[in-house]
Protein backbone atom coordinates (compact mmCIF):
# COMPACT_ATOMS: atom_id res chain seq x y z
CA UNK A 1 0.00 0.00 0.00
CA UNK A 2 3.04 2.39 0.68
CA UNK A 3 4.21 2.00 -2.65
CA UNK A 4 0.98 2.92 -4.39
CA UNK A 5 0.55 6.05 -2.23
CA UNK A 6 4.27 6.73 -3.03
CA UNK A 7 3.80 6.04 -6.77
CA UNK A 8 0.59 8.41 -6.47
CA UNK A 9 2.21 11.28 -4.74
CA UNK A 10 5.18 11.09 -7.55
CA UNK A 11 2.31 11.46 -10.46
CA UNK A 12 0.22 14.38 -8.31
CA UNK A 13 4.08 16.42 -7.79
CA UNK A 14 5.00 15.58 -11.06
CA UNK A 15 1.93 15.62 -13.25
CA UNK A 16 3.18 18.62 -15.62
CA UNK A 17 6.07 16.40 -15.88
CA UNK A 18 3.99 13.53 -17.19
CA UNK A 19 1.53 15.17 -19.20
CA UNK A 20 4.22 17.37 -21.06
CA UNK A 21 5.78 13.80 -22.04
CA UNK A 22 2.07 12.47 -23.21
CA UNK A 23 1.72 15.59 -25.29
CA UNK A 24 5.20 15.43 -27.10
CA UNK A 25 5.07 11.81 -27.60
CA UNK A 26 1.31 10.82 -28.26
CA UNK A 27 -0.83 13.51 -29.91
CA UNK A 28 -1.10 12.96 -33.51
CA UNK A 29 1.26 10.32 -33.65
CA UNK A 30 -1.28 7.46 -34.14
CA UNK A 31 -2.27 8.48 -37.46
CA UNK A 32 -1.36 6.71 -40.87
CA UNK A 33 1.41 7.41 -42.78
CA UNK A 34 5.41 8.89 -41.98
CA UNK A 35 8.49 8.47 -43.48
CA UNK A 36 9.21 5.89 -45.90
CA UNK A 37 10.68 3.38 -43.09
CA UNK A 38 7.65 3.04 -40.96
CA UNK A 39 5.60 1.52 -42.91
CA UNK A 40 8.48 -0.73 -44.48
CA UNK A 41 9.53 -1.56 -40.50
CA UNK A 42 5.83 -1.69 -40.00
CA UNK A 43 5.10 -4.40 -42.79
CA UNK A 44 7.87 -6.82 -41.65
CA UNK A 45 6.96 -7.09 -38.51
CA UNK A 46 3.29 -7.68 -39.96
CA UNK A 47 4.66 -10.80 -41.82
CA UNK A 48 6.33 -12.02 -38.67
CA UNK A 49 2.94 -11.49 -36.61
CA UNK A 50 1.15 -13.72 -39.62
CA UNK A 51 3.45 -16.46 -40.24
CA UNK A 52 4.54 -16.40 -36.46
CA UNK A 53 8.22 -16.93 -37.99
CA UNK A 54 10.86 -14.36 -35.76
CA UNK A 55 13.38 -15.45 -37.68
CA UNK A 56 12.86 -14.41 -41.23
CA UNK A 57 12.30 -10.45 -42.03
CA UNK A 58 10.47 -9.90 -45.14
CA UNK A 59 8.07 -7.61 -46.91
CA UNK A 60 6.75 -9.06 -49.99
CA UNK A 61 7.67 -12.51 -52.41
CA UNK A 62 8.35 -10.02 -54.87
CA UNK A 63 10.10 -6.52 -52.93
CA UNK A 64 12.72 -7.50 -50.44
CA UNK A 65 11.94 -11.65 -49.66
CA UNK A 66 14.71 -11.10 -47.16
CA UNK A 67 15.62 -8.03 -45.42
CA UNK A 68 18.47 -8.23 -42.90
CA UNK A 69 19.05 -4.16 -42.51
CA UNK A 70 18.77 -3.91 -38.64
CA UNK A 71 18.75 -5.72 -35.37
CA UNK A 72 15.85 -7.60 -34.55
CA UNK A 73 14.87 -6.43 -31.05
CA UNK A 74 12.07 -3.71 -32.46
CA UNK A 75 11.01 -5.86 -35.24
CA UNK A 76 10.08 -8.81 -32.67
CA UNK A 77 8.50 -6.38 -30.43
CA UNK A 78 5.81 -4.84 -33.51
CA UNK A 79 5.57 -8.01 -34.57
CA UNK A 80 4.97 -9.48 -31.04
CA UNK A 81 2.42 -6.53 -30.24
CA UNK A 82 0.96 -6.75 -33.94
CA UNK A 83 -0.19 -11.04 -32.78
CA UNK A 84 -1.56 -9.77 -29.22
CA UNK A 85 -3.48 -7.01 -30.39
CA UNK A 86 -3.67 -6.95 -34.32
CA UNK A 87 -2.10 -4.79 -37.58
CA UNK A 88 -3.28 -1.20 -36.75
CA UNK A 89 -1.00 1.96 -36.30
CA UNK A 90 -1.59 2.23 -33.16
CA UNK A 91 -0.10 -0.77 -32.18
CA UNK A 92 3.01 -0.54 -35.08
CA UNK A 93 4.07 2.68 -33.22
CA UNK A 94 3.27 2.19 -29.50
CA UNK A 95 6.72 0.45 -28.61
CA UNK A 96 8.27 3.16 -30.32
CA UNK A 97 5.74 5.70 -28.04
CA UNK A 98 6.78 4.06 -25.15
CA UNK A 99 10.52 4.38 -25.73
CA UNK A 100 10.26 7.94 -26.63
CA UNK A 101 8.25 8.22 -24.04
CA UNK A 102 11.46 7.23 -21.37
CA UNK A 103 14.12 9.41 -23.56
CA UNK A 104 12.13 12.57 -22.61
CA UNK A 105 11.99 11.13 -19.00
CA UNK A 106 15.62 10.83 -19.20
CA UNK A 107 16.42 13.81 -20.43
CA UNK A 108 14.51 15.25 -17.18
CA UNK A 109 16.13 13.01 -14.71
CA UNK A 110 19.79 13.65 -16.17
CA UNK A 111 18.99 17.82 -16.13
CA UNK A 112 17.60 17.02 -12.68
CA UNK A 113 20.87 15.14 -11.36
CA UNK A 114 22.73 18.75 -12.93
CA UNK A 115 20.76 21.06 -10.87
CA UNK A 116 17.46 20.05 -9.39
CA UNK A 117 14.37 19.70 -11.00
CA UNK A 118 14.29 23.58 -12.52
CA UNK A 119 17.37 22.67 -14.76
CA UNK A 120 15.33 19.16 -16.16
CA UNK A 121 12.12 21.16 -17.05
CA UNK A 122 14.06 23.50 -18.87
CA UNK A 123 15.93 20.42 -20.36
CA UNK A 124 12.44 19.47 -21.32
CA UNK A 125 11.57 22.65 -23.04
CA UNK A 126 14.66 23.04 -24.60
CA UNK A 127 14.06 19.51 -26.10
CA UNK A 128 10.86 20.39 -27.60
CA UNK A 129 12.12 23.15 -29.08
CA UNK A 130 13.96 20.69 -30.69
CA UNK A 131 11.43 20.66 -33.62
CA UNK A 132 13.70 18.03 -36.27
CA UNK A 133 13.66 15.52 -32.87
CA UNK A 134 10.04 16.22 -31.97
CA UNK A 135 8.75 14.86 -35.65
CA UNK A 136 10.18 11.21 -34.72
CA UNK A 137 9.44 11.14 -31.38
CA UNK A 138 7.07 8.09 -31.06
CA UNK A 139 7.63 7.37 -35.04
CA UNK A 140 8.61 3.93 -36.14
CA UNK A 141 12.59 4.14 -36.51
CA UNK A 142 15.20 2.32 -35.03
CA UNK A 143 17.00 5.19 -33.83
CA UNK A 144 14.01 5.64 -31.69
CA UNK A 145 14.95 3.35 -29.03
CA UNK A 146 18.63 3.60 -29.66
CA UNK A 147 18.44 7.29 -28.18
CA UNK A 148 16.57 5.80 -25.08
CA UNK A 149 20.04 3.50 -24.83
CA UNK A 150 22.23 6.37 -25.19
CA UNK A 151 20.40 9.01 -21.97
CA UNK A 152 20.12 5.21 -19.87
CA UNK A 153 23.69 4.56 -20.11
CA UNK A 154 24.14 8.60 -19.25
CA UNK A 155 21.51 8.78 -16.38
CA UNK A 156 23.20 5.29 -14.90
CA UNK A 157 26.96 6.60 -15.53
CA UNK A 158 26.64 10.02 -13.90
CA UNK A 159 24.54 8.38 -11.11
CA UNK A 160 27.50 6.27 -10.87
CA UNK A 161 30.19 8.32 -10.23
CA UNK A 162 28.73 9.04 -6.65
CA UNK A 163 27.19 5.73 -6.12
CA UNK A 164 29.19 3.13 -7.88
CA UNK A 165 27.02 0.10 -7.94
CA UNK A 166 24.72 2.58 -9.98
CA UNK A 167 26.66 1.69 -12.71
CA UNK A 168 24.84 -1.84 -13.00
CA UNK A 169 22.17 0.30 -14.78
CA UNK A 170 24.35 0.98 -17.75
CA UNK A 171 24.60 -2.67 -19.07
CA UNK A 172 21.06 -3.00 -20.09
CA UNK A 173 20.73 0.21 -21.75
CA UNK A 174 23.86 0.08 -23.53
CA UNK A 175 22.50 -3.94 -24.50
CA UNK A 176 19.15 -2.54 -25.44
CA UNK A 177 21.08 0.00 -27.47
CA UNK A 178 23.05 -2.69 -29.10
CA UNK A 179 20.02 -5.22 -30.16
CA UNK A 180 17.91 -1.98 -31.11
CA UNK A 181 21.06 -0.71 -33.33
CA UNK A 182 23.85 -2.03 -33.83
CA UNK A 183 27.45 -0.73 -33.47
CA UNK A 184 26.25 2.91 -33.43
CA UNK A 185 25.26 2.20 -30.10
CA UNK A 186 29.35 2.72 -29.58
CA UNK A 187 29.29 6.08 -30.21
CA UNK A 188 28.30 5.85 -26.46
CA UNK A 189 31.38 4.96 -24.98
CA UNK A 190 33.08 7.00 -27.55
CA UNK A 191 31.78 9.50 -25.54
CA UNK A 192 32.55 8.31 -22.37
CA UNK A 193 35.83 8.13 -22.93
CA UNK A 194 36.37 11.35 -24.25
CA UNK A 195 35.01 12.97 -21.26
CA UNK A 196 37.27 11.26 -19.37
CA UNK A 197 40.14 12.39 -21.29
CA UNK A 198 38.70 15.98 -21.25
CA UNK A 199 38.03 15.92 -17.36
CA UNK A 200 40.67 13.47 -16.46
CA UNK A 201 38.15 11.47 -14.63
CA UNK A 202 39.77 7.99 -14.05
CA UNK A 203 38.87 6.71 -10.44
CA UNK A 204 35.64 5.49 -11.02
CA UNK A 205 37.62 2.70 -12.55
CA UNK A 206 38.65 1.11 -9.38
CA UNK A 207 35.18 0.53 -8.34
CA UNK A 208 33.55 -2.53 -7.65
CA UNK A 209 30.74 -1.47 -9.27
CA UNK A 210 32.19 -0.38 -12.74
CA UNK A 211 33.90 -4.01 -13.65
CA UNK A 212 30.44 -5.49 -12.30
CA UNK A 213 28.66 -3.25 -14.82
CA UNK A 214 31.30 -4.12 -17.18
CA UNK A 215 30.86 -7.93 -16.87
CA UNK A 216 27.28 -7.89 -16.96
CA UNK A 217 27.23 -5.49 -20.14
CA UNK A 218 29.41 -8.41 -21.82
CA UNK A 219 26.93 -11.35 -20.18
CA UNK A 220 23.94 -9.63 -22.19
CA UNK A 221 25.96 -8.65 -25.38
CA UNK A 222 26.08 -12.35 -25.90
CA UNK A 223 22.57 -13.06 -25.70
CA UNK A 224 22.34 -13.39 -29.35
CA UNK A 225 24.95 -16.14 -29.53
CA UNK A 226 22.39 -18.56 -27.92
CA UNK A 227 20.99 -21.25 -30.11
CA UNK A 228 17.29 -20.02 -29.55
CA UNK A 229 18.22 -17.07 -31.23
CA UNK A 230 20.21 -18.01 -34.34
CA UNK A 231 18.90 -17.31 -38.49
CA UNK A 232 19.77 -19.13 -41.31
CA UNK A 233 22.46 -22.27 -41.23
CA UNK A 234 23.23 -21.32 -37.90
CA UNK A 235 24.54 -17.37 -37.87
CA UNK A 236 24.26 -14.95 -35.16
CA UNK A 237 22.64 -11.73 -36.14
CA UNK A 238 25.78 -10.03 -35.59
CA UNK A 239 27.37 -11.59 -38.62
CA UNK A 240 24.29 -11.52 -40.96
CA UNK A 241 24.02 -7.65 -39.95
CA UNK A 242 27.64 -7.21 -40.64
CA UNK A 243 27.54 -8.81 -44.20
CA UNK A 244 24.41 -6.87 -45.02
CA UNK A 245 25.65 -3.24 -44.38
CA UNK A 246 29.28 -3.74 -44.80
CA UNK A 247 28.47 -0.62 -47.48
CA UNK A 248 27.44 1.66 -44.90
CA UNK A 249 30.96 1.52 -43.33
CA UNK A 250 32.29 3.35 -46.41
CA UNK A 251 34.56 6.24 -45.78
CA UNK A 252 33.60 9.62 -47.74
CA UNK A 253 35.82 10.82 -50.20
CA UNK A 254 34.45 14.23 -50.55
CA UNK A 255 35.63 16.43 -47.91
CA UNK A 256 33.00 18.98 -48.12
CA UNK A 257 29.99 16.17 -46.89
CA UNK A 258 32.48 16.29 -43.29
CA UNK A 259 29.74 19.43 -42.29
CA UNK A 260 27.05 17.64 -42.94
CA UNK A 261 25.74 16.78 -39.97
CA UNK A 262 26.59 20.40 -38.72
CA UNK A 263 24.43 22.24 -40.69
CA UNK A 264 21.53 19.76 -40.33
CA UNK A 265 21.54 20.50 -37.08
CA UNK A 266 21.91 24.04 -37.22
CA UNK A 267 19.74 24.61 -40.43
CA UNK A 268 16.69 22.68 -39.09
CA UNK A 269 16.44 24.80 -36.34
CA UNK A 270 18.02 28.11 -36.47
CA UNK A 271 16.67 28.87 -33.05
CA UNK A 272 18.05 26.38 -31.38
CA UNK A 273 21.47 27.44 -32.50
CA UNK A 274 20.51 31.12 -31.13
CA UNK A 275 19.89 29.27 -27.99
CA UNK A 276 23.01 26.98 -28.05
CA UNK A 277 25.42 29.90 -28.64
CA UNK A 278 23.64 31.90 -25.44
CA UNK A 279 24.53 28.48 -23.51
CA UNK A 280 28.01 28.33 -24.13
CA UNK A 281 28.48 32.00 -23.43
CA UNK A 282 26.98 31.29 -19.86
CA UNK A 283 29.20 28.46 -19.84
CA UNK A 284 32.33 30.50 -20.74
CA UNK A 285 31.78 33.12 -18.56
CA UNK A 286 30.03 31.02 -15.80
CA UNK A 287 27.16 33.33 -15.37
CA UNK A 288 25.24 30.44 -13.39
CA UNK A 289 28.31 29.92 -10.85
CA UNK A 290 28.79 26.16 -11.78
CA UNK A 291 30.60 23.87 -9.31
CA UNK A 292 33.16 21.99 -11.15
CA UNK A 293 31.63 19.04 -10.50
CA UNK A 294 28.33 20.70 -12.60
CA UNK A 295 30.72 22.10 -15.35
CA UNK A 296 32.14 18.81 -15.89
CA UNK A 297 28.62 17.53 -16.36
CA UNK A 298 27.83 20.20 -19.10
CA UNK A 299 30.83 19.12 -21.10
CA UNK A 300 29.77 15.00 -20.77
CA UNK A 301 26.44 16.68 -22.91
CA UNK A 302 29.01 18.45 -25.12
CA UNK A 303 31.61 15.34 -25.78
CA UNK A 304 28.58 13.59 -25.95
CA UNK A 305 27.34 15.39 -29.18
CA UNK A 306 31.21 14.74 -30.67
CA UNK A 307 30.97 11.36 -30.22
CA UNK A 308 28.05 11.03 -32.61
CA UNK A 309 28.46 13.57 -34.94
CA UNK A 310 32.51 13.38 -35.70
CA UNK A 311 32.35 9.76 -36.43
CA UNK A 312 28.58 9.90 -38.50
CA UNK A 313 30.68 12.51 -40.63
CA UNK A 314 33.62 10.46 -41.78
CA UNK A 315 31.13 7.56 -43.44
CA UNK A 316 29.73 8.28 -47.09
CA UNK A 317 26.22 7.45 -46.14
CA UNK A 318 24.27 10.05 -44.43
CA UNK A 319 20.63 10.57 -43.25
CA UNK A 320 19.51 13.30 -41.27
CA UNK A 321 17.81 11.22 -38.62
CA UNK A 322 20.93 9.17 -37.89
CA UNK A 323 21.68 12.41 -35.51
CA UNK A 324 19.11 11.93 -33.03
CA UNK A 325 21.25 10.45 -30.48
CA UNK A 326 22.69 13.89 -30.62
CA UNK A 327 19.91 16.29 -30.10
CA UNK A 328 19.13 15.34 -26.54
CA UNK A 329 22.56 16.24 -25.16
CA UNK A 330 21.98 19.31 -27.96
CA UNK A 331 19.37 20.50 -25.81
CA UNK A 332 20.42 19.26 -22.09
CA UNK A 333 23.56 21.67 -23.05
CA UNK A 334 21.11 24.38 -24.33
CA UNK A 335 18.90 24.26 -21.44
CA UNK A 336 21.27 26.46 -20.00
CA UNK A 337 20.49 29.98 -21.51
CA UNK A 338 16.14 28.39 -20.69
CA UNK A 339 17.26 27.46 -16.73
CA UNK A 340 19.00 31.55 -16.77
CA UNK A 341 15.97 33.12 -17.94
CA UNK A 342 13.24 30.91 -16.07
CA UNK A 343 14.65 30.81 -12.46
CA UNK A 344 14.51 34.45 -12.34
CA UNK A 345 11.14 34.20 -12.02
CA UNK A 346 9.13 32.23 -8.94
CA UNK A 347 7.15 29.81 -10.63
CA UNK A 348 5.64 26.26 -9.66
CA UNK A 349 7.42 24.38 -12.80
CA UNK A 350 4.59 21.43 -13.05
CA UNK A 351 1.81 24.11 -13.27
CA UNK A 352 3.71 25.78 -15.94
CA UNK A 353 4.46 22.92 -17.94
CA UNK A 354 1.35 21.75 -17.54
CA UNK A 355 -0.46 25.33 -19.15
CA UNK A 356 2.08 24.77 -21.80
CA UNK A 357 1.13 21.40 -22.20
CA UNK A 358 -2.90 22.35 -22.68
CA UNK A 359 -2.03 24.93 -24.61
CA UNK A 360 0.12 22.83 -27.06
CA UNK A 361 -2.64 20.25 -27.08
CA UNK A 362 -4.97 23.01 -28.01
CA UNK A 363 -2.72 23.90 -30.95
CA UNK A 364 -2.39 20.59 -32.23
CA UNK A 365 -5.84 19.59 -32.38
CA UNK A 366 -7.17 22.82 -33.58
CA UNK A 367 -5.30 23.42 -36.71
CA UNK A 368 -4.51 21.45 -39.17
CA UNK A 369 -0.21 20.48 -38.27
CA UNK A 370 1.41 17.72 -39.89
CA UNK A 371 3.10 14.76 -37.81
CA UNK A 372 2.39 12.03 -40.55
CA UNK A 373 3.01 12.21 -44.43
CA UNK A 374 -0.05 12.87 -46.74
CA UNK A 375 1.54 10.18 -49.27
CA UNK A 376 0.92 7.59 -47.42
CA UNK A 377 -2.60 8.53 -46.56
CA UNK A 378 -3.42 8.83 -50.39
CA UNK A 379 -2.73 5.21 -50.67
CA UNK A 380 -4.32 3.89 -47.96
CA UNK A 381 -7.15 5.66 -49.42
CA UNK A 382 -7.42 2.91 -52.60
CA UNK A 383 -6.55 0.59 -50.29
CA UNK A 384 -8.85 0.58 -47.57
CA UNK A 385 -11.67 0.37 -50.63
CA UNK A 386 -10.41 -2.22 -52.60
CA UNK A 387 -10.27 -4.50 -49.57
CA UNK A 388 -13.88 -4.42 -49.47
CA UNK A 389 -13.89 -6.78 -52.83
CA UNK A 390 -14.49 -9.60 -51.30
CA UNK A 391 -12.10 -11.61 -54.02
CA UNK A 392 -9.19 -9.69 -52.91
CA UNK A 393 -7.17 -12.28 -51.40
CA UNK A 394 -7.21 -14.15 -54.62
CA UNK A 395 -7.06 -11.57 -57.01
CA UNK A 396 -4.02 -10.41 -58.27
CA UNK A 397 -2.76 -6.60 -57.98
CA UNK A 398 -0.17 -5.31 -59.90
CA UNK A 399 1.87 -1.77 -59.97
CA UNK A 400 3.19 -0.08 -62.79
CA UNK A 401 6.73 0.14 -62.07
CA UNK A 402 9.36 -0.94 -59.89
CA UNK A 403 9.86 -1.03 -56.70
CA UNK A 404 13.39 0.97 -57.16
CA UNK A 405 10.56 3.75 -58.49
CA UNK A 406 8.25 3.95 -55.67
CA UNK A 407 9.53 1.82 -52.82
CA UNK A 408 7.12 2.78 -49.68
CA UNK A 409 3.61 1.68 -52.52
CA UNK A 410 5.34 -1.93 -51.75
CA UNK A 411 5.12 -1.30 -48.19
CA UNK A 412 1.94 0.38 -47.71
CA UNK A 413 -0.48 -1.90 -49.73
CA UNK A 414 1.46 -4.86 -47.72
CA UNK A 415 0.66 -3.33 -44.00
CA UNK A 416 -2.38 -1.33 -44.92
CA UNK A 417 -3.81 -3.72 -47.16
CA UNK A 418 -2.22 -7.48 -46.85
CA UNK A 419 -1.53 -7.27 -50.45
CA UNK A 420 1.76 -8.39 -52.27
CA UNK A 421 2.31 -5.83 -54.99
CA UNK A 422 3.58 -7.50 -58.25
CA UNK A 423 5.93 -5.23 -61.13
CA UNK A 424 5.47 -4.47 -64.29
CA UNK A 425 6.29 -2.57 -66.78
CA UNK A 426 4.08 -1.00 -70.27
CA UNK A 427 5.43 -3.64 -71.97
CA UNK A 428 4.29 -6.67 -69.36
CA UNK A 429 0.73 -5.05 -69.17
CA UNK A 430 -0.14 -7.34 -72.57
CA UNK A 431 -0.08 -10.19 -70.31
CA UNK A 432 -2.21 -8.54 -67.64
CA UNK A 433 -5.29 -7.57 -70.13
CA UNK A 434 -5.26 -11.45 -71.19
CA UNK A 435 -6.27 -12.40 -66.69
CA UNK A 436 -9.61 -12.78 -66.43
CA UNK A 437 -9.48 -10.80 -63.05
CA UNK A 438 -6.93 -8.24 -61.67
CA UNK A 439 -6.13 -5.06 -60.14
CA UNK A 440 -3.40 -2.35 -61.61
CA UNK A 441 -2.26 0.56 -59.90
CA UNK A 442 -1.39 3.45 -62.06
CA UNK A 443 0.48 6.50 -61.13
CA UNK A 444 -1.21 9.64 -62.59
CA UNK A 445 2.20 10.94 -64.10
CA UNK A 446 2.17 7.27 -66.12
CA UNK A 447 -0.65 7.96 -67.98
CA UNK A 448 -2.09 7.46 -71.07
CA UNK A 449 -1.55 3.82 -70.73
CA UNK A 450 -2.43 1.55 -73.68
CA UNK A 451 -4.16 -1.64 -72.56
CA UNK A 452 -5.43 -4.20 -75.10
CA UNK A 453 -4.30 -2.53 -77.65
CA UNK A 454 -6.66 0.69 -76.92
CA UNK A 455 -5.00 3.96 -75.05
CA UNK A 456 -6.89 4.72 -71.54
CA UNK A 457 -7.07 7.78 -69.28
CA UNK A 458 -7.74 8.73 -66.13
CA UNK A 459 -11.44 8.82 -66.87
CA UNK A 460 -11.32 4.99 -66.94
CA UNK A 461 -10.23 4.37 -62.72
CA UNK A 462 -12.46 2.91 -60.62
CA UNK A 463 -10.46 4.48 -57.81
CA UNK A 464 -8.13 7.72 -57.71
CA UNK A 465 -6.59 9.64 -55.88
CA UNK A 466 -3.93 12.81 -56.33
CA UNK A 467 -0.91 10.16 -56.82
CA UNK A 468 -2.57 7.30 -57.99
CA UNK A 469 -5.53 5.41 -59.31
CA UNK A 470 -6.65 1.66 -59.78
CA UNK A 471 -8.12 -0.21 -62.78
CA UNK A 472 -10.03 -3.60 -62.77
CA UNK A 473 -8.64 -6.03 -65.22
CA UNK A 474 -11.41 -8.49 -66.90
CA UNK A 475 -13.96 -7.99 -64.18
CA UNK A 476 -16.55 -4.83 -62.71
CA UNK A 477 -15.80 -5.05 -59.28
CA UNK A 478 -18.36 -5.10 -56.44
CA UNK A 479 -17.85 -3.87 -53.15
CA UNK A 480 -19.53 -5.20 -49.62
CA UNK A 481 -19.29 -1.91 -47.59
CA UNK A 482 -19.08 -2.06 -43.90
CA UNK A 483 -21.78 -1.57 -41.79
CA UNK A 484 -20.21 -0.97 -37.96
CA UNK A 485 -16.77 0.19 -39.04
CA UNK A 486 -15.43 3.88 -40.53
CA UNK A 487 -13.19 2.76 -43.47
CA UNK A 488 -10.36 4.35 -42.06
CA UNK A 489 -10.42 1.63 -39.06
CA UNK A 490 -10.72 -1.58 -41.16
CA UNK A 491 -7.34 -3.29 -41.10
CA UNK A 492 -6.95 -7.38 -41.99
Amino acid sequence: MGSIVRIWQELKSNSGLYFFIFILVFIKKWEPGGHIDATWYAAIAKNIAQTGNFFRFTINPVFLPEVWDHFPLSYWVMGKMMQVFGHIDLVARFYFMVCSSVSYFLIFKIGEHLKGKAFGYSALISIALCLYFGKWSGGIKHDVPLVAGYLGVTYFFLRGLDRPWWFLGVAPFFAFGVFSKGPVMAGVLGGLGLWCLVTWQWRFVLKKGFWAALALMALLLCIPYLPQLRFHGGLDYYTLFAGAKRSFFTLSKDASDYLFYVKTIVAFQYHMAAIFLVAMYLFVSNRLNWTSSERRQLKLYLCMMVAVIVPFSLFDVKFSYYMMPAYPFYALFSAQAIFWLWTRFEWDWSKALSRLSVAAMMIFLTFPLKTTGDRPKNNLNIINVIKFDQQIASTPVYFLGHYNEDMSIFQEYKFYGNIDLIPTDKSGLDDVVRMNRAYVIIRRQDFPVVLDARTIDESECFLQTELSCAIPIGFQPRLKLPTRSWPHEVYP
